[in-house]
């Protein structure tokens, strides 16, 4: 009876491992994840301390790191090998999780973390090709000396980092996914250059567009979606431009595009176009300012390219320097990548914002009954099966079919469903992202590039995305590039769906690099671009039609033009510019809405609306009413207006088109509603959609008052990128879409950058995060409301390494063997839950003989242990990682969380305590009894 109690309690030993220790789809091993020796609560601040010496036999030499107070890495190595090493190490160091999710993330790979529910989102990417442009976009990365260098030695940092890790340090999303990293590899940073791509070039309204041209008569739609829309300010005006690049004659562009065009409003003479923009969402922005209007007599360079809003944060501050290499770079890289993407040297700086030209494009393809072949031009050519596998957490894994073409895969036949509503059924993707490119090299000779000709050298080699290159030099250079690869297209080519039989929709030409629109120390003084057009109607070559709307670089281009005019620019004028709020579309539209409703009878609400938004400046500022009031009118107006107008599923025209027909004198209105016998009015369009605005944000937000503010209608979340509320972040902020401080719900300025040239430079920034990836650190996200408020942190920009102002640690890196093993073996055993049952195991077994007792005793032990540690941990380094947990199981208290802590020890004390009694009870009764004296 013995023996069966005691194989009882082992058994029962092993079912508690089995339900503990192990994951259950996409729960996470509970007891490990408790265990306050190596789950959670180990992610804590203490991670944050700064070693000051590290062993790694990788490096081929010495290696310093200086640190500043926001923990921003100055690194300091003798050659390049070990310069990125130590940048992949350190990186990694902040950054591991953030790396792996997003480099699965870009290959469709996300399914066997998080289980069934991404399976779509994985086969979407899978069906669009990004395992293959990933692959292409290492291969292409090997074949350069200087790019294979750069990412094999950071490789072998992220591997070395990732070699260390114990269950402490472990981050705390593998911890709670309940999977571990991979080894790093180039193809995983060439995945990252993958998803910048996507990102940033697969934004496209061909299918959209292809329902109107197919409905609408074509001086109709001709005028709805114009080349160069009114109010449109290009980048690089024709007349700034290089002589080769002008039509010698109209055969671009056609005839109502140039009706239309040729009222465009003419402000300023040179301007520029930002990071990137769809419609209402980003909006980045670059310029530079020619030292001829400065305070200091040298250029001032501002960058803020606009993304998706994410914790951890889509950049990481980095300062590289190796003078036998002629480097010293700062600036923000993007985890996974060496170098720098954005920033500056002591000789020149860059910015670069979204290009938004049109290089995808979809092609209908005539498949035979069989799909075995289809129609390419005037032959019939195979079509190619490529069979992917996708794994799927806790599931069998998902055999996939992609259709390959001459063109690209066709991710979608015409009876699915596409997991993106951009993506037309049975049609193939053209997409320049997959042609031979090496974008790395672009930005590792920028690093470098200390002249013009060095920075045009730079931009030579880079294709997709396409962006607008913003540059100053310490000599006095400024100048702008819409730089990528781009296809010679007719007008508006490109901008439906092709047909795949048709030999001249191919594109097989590009426009010729020299050729692309670009201005170099303009007579205006600056430079400048916020993703809209890249030139206008006298320029040569047609390269999209679908740019961003008007209001933001109309207003930078107006108020760099004014400051100018003044006196000499200052750089807290620039970042009073890159955090502006002035909404240019409700300046331009609001005086002849306000006017039309001047003798209207109104409710007395709605003359409260009406009173707010006389009295508004167009700023929006959080503790205004008046700018949710405008949004609400300006969206029911612009369906007033055009919904009638184009057929179901149609694009939108740009908001230039909406303000053209309110505030301008367009030779084609819009205004009247086709589906009334009535002719409406611009009075009567704007009391409609006056009235249903104020009648749906009563229905939203209750009665006028408090909860109309901007700051509660419209608050900005800094997303997790897995989702996790308890580690996102929610904000009031400033700024609208189309406001130069271009915030929305889920975007906004992902980087504000602010440098000064000159013998000293000076420079300021600050992005929405931290430079850590760890929730429970205090660097995760301790620039979050700085960065809302507007202000900038001094960026330390270090010549040596005997530089000490602002420095708060310095840590030393050599090539060796670190002797920290004994360290390691003790993290991993008090990390194990075996550990902790065998300590209550001995104890009842050398105490305690009834199971009983040794079942409370052992509950007693661990479980007082565990949650005195938790409790400890809570109140020390733990409290960031405490809180969030408690948050994310709703908990409501950390307290909670420790009384859970030790609930799960006293469990596992419990088992091993009952099962050590069990087993000295079994070895009492079977030890012989003594021998008689």
């Amino acid at each position: 009876m013995t023996l069966v109690r005691m194989l009882l309690w082992v058994v029962l030993s092993g079912a508690l491992a089995y339900v503990l220790y192990r994951p259950i789809g996409t729960i996470p091993a509970v007891g490990s994840f408790f265990n306050p020796f190596g789950g959670f609560w180990t992610n804590h601040r203490g991670l944050d301390s700064l070693p000051t010496r590290l062993e790694l036999p990788q490096l081929i030499a010495p290696v310093e790191v200086l640190w500043d107070s926001r923990h921003v890495p100055h690194i300091f190595a003798h050659n390049l090998h070990d310069l990125y090493f130590a940048q992949g190490y350190l990186t990694a160091r902040h950054r591991l999780w953030q790396m792996d999710f997003q480099a699965r993330a870009a290959l469709g790979r996300i399914a066997e973390v998080v289980g069934e529910r991404a399976l779509e989102f994985d086969r979407f990417r899978r069906r669009i090709g990004m395992p293959e442009l990933a692959r292409r976009a290492a291969q292409n990365i090997n074949l350069h000396p200087e790019t294979r260098l750069a990412v094999t030695a950071y490789a072998e940092g992220v591997n070395a980092w990732i070699a260390s890790l114990t269950e402490q340090t472990l981050p705390v999303e593998f911890k709670l996914l309940g999977y571990r990293p991979e080894e790093w590899s180039v193809e995983k940073t060439a995945a990252l250059f993958a998803s910048f791509s996507f990102d940033l070039t697969f934004r496209n309204n061909d299918a959209a567009f292809s329902k109107a041209i197919a409905v609408l008569p074509e001086q109709t739609w001709k005028a709805l979606y114009p080349i160069v829309p009114p109010y449109a300010q290009p980048i690089a005006p024709s007349a700034q431009m290089n002589a080769d690049t002008l039509l010698p004659s109209r055969i671009a562009e056609p005839d109502t595009a140039r009706i239309l065009s040729d009222t465009v409003s003419t402000h300023s003479s040179c301007h520029c176009q930002p990071l990137f923009s769809p419609d209402l969402f980003f909006g980045s922005n670059n310029w530079a300012v020619s030292g001829q209007h400065t305070a200091t007599g040298r250029p001032i360079l501002c960058s803020d390219p606009h993304l998706s809003l994410n914790l951890p944060a889509i950049w990481y501050e980095v300062q590289l320097v190796c003078d036998s290499a002629g480097l010293n770079v700062y600036g923000v890289s993007a985890p996974s990548v060496p170098g720098v993407i954005i920033g500056f040297n002591p000789h020149i700086a860059w910015g670069l914002t979204n290009a938004e030209s049109d290089v995808l494009d979809w092609y209908d393809v005539q498949l035979d009954e069989a799909h075995a072949t289809y129609r390419y031009g005037n032959s019939v050519l195979p079509l190619e099966r490529v069979v992917e596998e996708i794994k799927v957490r806790g599931k069998p894994s998902v055999i996939d079919t992609i259709y390959y073409t001459r063109f690209g895969p066709i991710p979608y036949r015409n009876h699915e469903t596409p997991f993106d509503e951009r993506v037309p059924k049975g049609k193939a993707m053209h997409w320049l992202a997959f042609e031979p490119n090496n974008e790395l090299l672009t930005f590792l000779r920028l690093n470098r590039a200390r002249t013009y000709t060095d920075y045009l050298e730079a931009l030579s080699h880079y294709n997709v995305p396409a962006q607008n290159f913003v540059f100053a030099s310490k000599s006095g250079d400024i100048a702008i590039w819409h730089n990528g690869n781009f296809p010679l297209r007719k007008p508006y080519q490109g901008a439906a769906i092709l047909d795949a039989t048709d030999s001249l929709t191919h594109l097989s030409e590009r426009v010729p690099r020299e050729a692309l629109p670009h201005l170099h120390n303009p007579t205006c003084g600056f430079v400048s671009s916020a993703n809209q057009q890249p030139s206008d109607t006298g320029y040569r070559y047609y390269l999209g039609w679908n740019y961003a709307p008007f209001e933001r670089s109309m207003r930078i281009n107006e108020c760099l033009s004014e400051w100018i005019a003044k006196g000499q620019i200052t750089p807290e004028q620039m970042m009073a510019l890159q955090t502006d709020a002035v909404n240019l579309y409700a300046r331009l539209i609001l005086p002849p809405l306000l006017s039309a409703l001047q003798a209207a009878p109104l409710s007395s609400v709605e003359q409260q609306c009406l009173d707010e938004l006389r009295r508004w400046n167009f700023e929006h500022r959080p503790d205004l009413i008046a700018p949710t009031i405008f949004e609400a009118w300006a969206t029911e107006l612009s369906s007033a207006i055009w919904s009638d107008d184009l057929p179901e599923g149609s694009p939108r025209p740009l908001r230039n088109l909406t303000a053209w027909q309110i505030a301008g004198n367009p030779p084609l209105s819009f205004l009247d509603n086709t589906r009334t016998p009535q002719k409406e009015t611009l009075q009567d369009i704007a009391l409609t959609s006056f009235r249903a605005a104020v009648d749906s944000l009563i229905k939203r937000y209750g009665e006028f008052g408090a909860l109309w503010k901007w700051q509660a209608t419209r608050q900005t979340t800094i997303q997790h990128l897995a989702r996790i509320e308890a580690f996102s972040r929610t904000l009031a902020t400033p700024g609208n879409y189309n406001t130069v401080n271009a915030t929305s719900q889920r975007s906004g300025p992902s980087w504000r950058m602010v440098v000064q040239l000159g013998d000293t430079v000076q420079a300021w920034g600050i992005y929405p995060g931290g430079q850590s990836g760890n929730p429970g650190s205090s660097l995760y996200d301790n620039a979050v409301i700085d960065w809302a408020d507007g202000r900038y942190y001094s960026l330390y920009f270090l010549r040596t390494a005997s530089f000490a102002q602002g420095i708060v640690a310095r840590t030393a890196l050599f090539p060796g063997h670190s002797s920290s093993w004994l360290s390691r073996v003790l993290q991993w055993f008090s990390a194990q839950w075996i550990i902790w049952w065998g300590v209550a195991l001995l104890a009842t077994l050398l105490f305690i003989e009834r199971v009983k007792n040794g079942f409370i005793a052992g509950a007693l032990l661990i479980g007082v242990i565990w949650a005195a540690a938790a409790v400890y941990f809570t109140s020390h380094a733990s409290d960031l990682i405490a809180a969030k947990v408690a948050t994310l199981l709703r908990l409501g208290s950390s307290l909670w969380l420790s009384v859970l802590t030790g609930l799960i020890g006293a469990l596992v004390g419990a088992v091993g305590g009952a099962t050590g009694s069990a087993m000295r009870a079994l070895w009492l009764n079977t030890k012989p009894p003594a021998a008689p004296n």
